[in-house]
């Protein structure tokens, strides 16, 4: 018979002698309470003679980063169980009888997540201490990270993501893992920054929590290099926050204060159901959306109470899996699937949902603006098919196109560069200013799309036959610049064009021209109040038709082009700062440098320096000096003293660089004139600097002109 328990498994058997013997392995936490004497005096370092020497073992193993397990037996005599009055197998079936009907604490026994009161693990817990275990031994096993596990992890934090890792083994081991992951460093424990939170009384808790919440602070006023610091939290001192919390809530705040605060988090001996414990504080105090990984039966807890699970499928079956999200085979491929697929998605479908609005208010507000004409007679501008056909029609298959496979960045470098995801966590394309500016853009284009034709086709004949313009002839060329420059907006939007895209928007303005001189030549829909008959022929035929049309899209699409083109431009200086500087540049050399904050990693980091004298070069041999032509020549292509290279806009404070534009900056560093700037400078190598007097005379007066126009 197997029995299951939190952090270990038991095998109970009979021999071939008849006797009765158990079997116990788990975790040393788990084990060592079950131990022969653990209650007796003295405990079990008395009663256990080689437990002593054990821990050392496991001590060690732990700090090699192995999976540690300790294994335990016992040998009993057959009435132990078989005793019709007071053996254990009478009592064990008796209890199993009363668990026939799981209660809310015994859900998911079998798999590791029942909660403390389950009455199957208290059961099992009372037989094996009855039964005496004497410890046999432990063992250790390496596992092994998969294949660019730490690169994967360095970019979720490069890309602005809070790691935290939740183990089931002891602190050493889950120490070495955040190691081999990236997710702790060793600088930590050589500094102190390593924040350890293992207490296991009230007091020592909230001392913990205090005392690393006032060296966090020291370090924020004091430590200006921003050295990272790492937690650690065992199960036994979150399971004591949790239950202080509820009278305690500061006790609580604190924790969370450190733990947003520190690099990474890792959890060790953590209980399956305090894996979802904590996926849910997280999720609930912090406001956050919640990614949960995990590859066996103990994670699914985890994964089905964050906001999206994704299942590794591995030798440790497939519960994982089926409890997710998602499914993958390896960790590293949770790069593509989140800074690829995630962030190509998230665009998506955030345009997706505002064009949706968009389409709809465009169509809707043109027979509001009517109704102030018609003095709110209830008379439509549309008949009412129009409606129906441009939602299934005339503007369905372009957004579905869009939103399936539309990529405004290639994916090598979204995969490459993940700190553009960090775009998609501050809602650079979905958030309450981008919608509201959808509506009121809706709202705008629909007044142009009415007013523009209403103005032109008041008291002018269609035709030589003096028959004025109604409102029908009205209404279709309103109608006819919605649909096209709802495509056309679409059009705007894509970012790399395929022949879908080109068949579903072409195509649909396409359709609608054909089924407009299908309603207007057949007389079957006149019947239904189509009122189209012979009107389409005759104003297809007008070139005031097709100007007015055009006009109307022109000045529409005009405004939107604009927000279109700034919102463009902002997203592009972000995602793309060396890009955009090399374009500013090579558009315009003479004019000022972008503001840096623009391009937090374009520029180089400043080197704080004494400034060198011109012979103590010479006098320290083997020391080289940097200097500001040093710098320069190291962080630009060019030639030092060409006009239009960036980095040329530096002034030397003798500190730090100053990369405030300025004119006088600049046009010193064009002309060359700083002398003493000049005589200061010791160079490593030979530098091919232009002074004054190599320079040609039109030459000088070709850059002023330039500096005096800028």
């Amino acid at each position: 018979m197997i029995l299951l328990a939190k952090e270990k498994e038991c095998l109970l058997f009979r021999t071939p002698e008849g006797k009765i013997k158990i079997m116990t392995k788990g975790a040393d936490s788990a084990i060592a309470p079950l131990l022969r004497g653990a209650s007796w005096e003295g405990g079990v370092e008395k009663h256990q003679t080689d437990w002593s020497q054990t821990l050392d073992t496991l001590q060690r193993f732990g700090d090699q980063g192995l999976r540690t397990l300790l294994i335990a037996v016992a040998t009993l005599e057959p009435s132990w169980w078989d005793d019709p009055d007071h053996g254990w197998g009478k009592r064990y079936a008796e209890a199993m009888k009363e668990c026939a009907v799981e209660g809310p604490n015994e859900t998911g026994h079998f798999k590791g997540s029942c909660q403390e009161k389950c009455r199957r693990c208290l059961i099992e817990e009372a037989l094996e201490m009855d039964s005496g275990l004497d410890l046999l031994g432990a063992t250790a096993i390496e596992d092994k990270l998969q294949d660019k596990v730490p690169e994967t992890i360095k970019a979720f934090l490069t890309g602005g993501m809070s790691v935290w890792v939740l183990t089931g083994d002891k602190m050493e081991t889950a120490i070495n893992i955040g190691m081999a992951c990236n997710l702790l460093e060793s600088s930590m424990e050589r500094k102190g920054n390593l924040l350890r939170i293992d207490a296991t009384e009230p007091k020592k808790l909230a001392v913990q929590i205090n005392t690393f919440c006032s060296h966090i602070r020291w370090l924020q006023e004091h430590d200006k290099s921003g050295s990272p610091v790492g937690l650690v939290l065992t199960n036994q001192a979150f399971e004591l926050l949790m239950s202080l919390s509820s009278e305690d809530k500061e006790l609580l705040r604190r924790f969370l204060w450190i733990a947003t605060r520190c690099k990474s988090v890792v959890g060790c001996r953590m209980h399956p159901n305090q894996k979802a414990a904590i996926v849910n504080l997280v999720k609930t105090t912090q406001k956050a959306v919640t990614l949960a990984v995990g590859d066996g039966a103990n994670d699914e807890q985890m994964i089905r109470e964050a906001d999206v699970g994704v299942g590794i499928r591995g030798v440790e079956g497939t519960t994982a899996v089926r409890a997710a999200d998602y499914a993958i085979s390896q960790f590293r491929f949770l790069r593509r699937l989140l800074f690829v697929h995630g962030r190509l998605n998230y665009r998506r479908v955030s345009i997706l949902i505002c064009y949706i609005f968009y389409k709809n208010c465009l169509i809707c507000f043109i027979p509001l603006w009517y109704g102030i004409i018609s003095g709110f007679s209830g008379q439509p501008i549309f008949l009412t098919w129009v409606y129906q056909a441009y939602n299934i029609v005339y503007t369905a298959f372009p957004i579905l196109v869009f939103a399936t496979i539309d990529r405004d960045m290639p994916t090598s470098k979204l995969e490459r560069e993940p700190k553009i995801y960090r775009l998609s966590q501050h809602g650079e394309f979905f958030n309450v200013i981008i919608f509201w500016k959808w509506i009121l853009l809706g709202l705008l284009q629909s007044v142009i799309i009415l007013y523009i034709p209403l103005v032109v086709y008041d008291d002018v004949s269609m035709d030589n036959t003096g028959a004025s313009y109604g409102m029908w002839e009205v209404g279709l060329v309103s109608y006819t610049a919605i649909v096209v420059v709802v495509n056309l907006k679409l059009a705007l939007l894509c970012a790399s064009w395929t022949w879908l895209h080109h068949v579903s928007i072409w195509g649909s303005i396409f359709i609608y021209y054909i089924t407009l001189l299908i309603f207007g030549a057949s007389p079957t829909f006149s019947n239904a109040g189509a009122d189209y008959t012979g009107m389409i022929t005759r104003i297809f035929g007008t070139s005031r038709f097709w100007l007015t049309t055009v006009v109307t899209v022109l000045v529409a699409l005009y405004v939107d082009y604009l927000i279109f083109a700034l919102d463009e431009l902002n997203i592009a200086k972000k995602l793309l700062p060396k890009e955009w500087e090399e374009w500013l540049i090579k558009t315009f050399p003479t004019s000022p440098p972008p503001d840096p904050a623009y391009f937090p990693e374009s520029l180089p980091p400043a080197r704080k320096h004494e400034p060198v004298q011109a012979d103590s070069a010479e006098k320290k041999s083997g020391v080289e000096e940097v200097t500001e032509q040093d710098d320069l020549k190291s962080n630009s292509s060019a030639t030092v003293g060409t006009p239009g290279t960036l980095n040329h806009m530096r002034s030397h404070t003798g500190f730090d660089f100053d990369y405030t534009p300025r004119v006088n900056s600049m046009k010193s560093s064009y002309d060359g004139r700083s002398s003493k700037s000049r005589s200061k400078a010791t160079p490593r190598a030979k530098l091919d600097v232009r002074k004054d007097t190599d320079k040609d005379d039109d030459q000088r007066k070709k850059e002023e002109s330039d500096l005096d126009a800028f």
